[in-house]
């Protein structure tokens, strides 16, 4: 699921969002009619292979350690 959406991104690529703990609220259940058809709400990511996609454009994190590494490493602003 994830994968078909990031590669239907075309060539405005994607964006990641990872806020870790630090986040009030939690999904779970419908997507919300209020969310556009670009944005996609999962239980969990494969955050690094994210990051590593062609397409991805920026990373918007909570600036854990990991995030931090892998962005870097992929050369991903934040």
């Amino acid at each position: 699921e994830i994968k078909e959406f990031v590669q239907s991104s075309g060539e405005d690529g994607f964006v990641v969002l990872s806020l870790g703990s630090k986040v009030v609220g939690r999904f779970s259940g419908n997507k919300p009619e209020t969310l556009g058809n670009n944005t996609q709400l999962f239980k969990w990511i494969p955050q690094n292979d994210l990051l590593g996609h062609p397409k991805t454009k920026a990373f918007i994190t909570h600036v854990g350690g990991n995030g931090i590494s892998e962005a870097i490493y992929h050369v991903i602003p934040m």
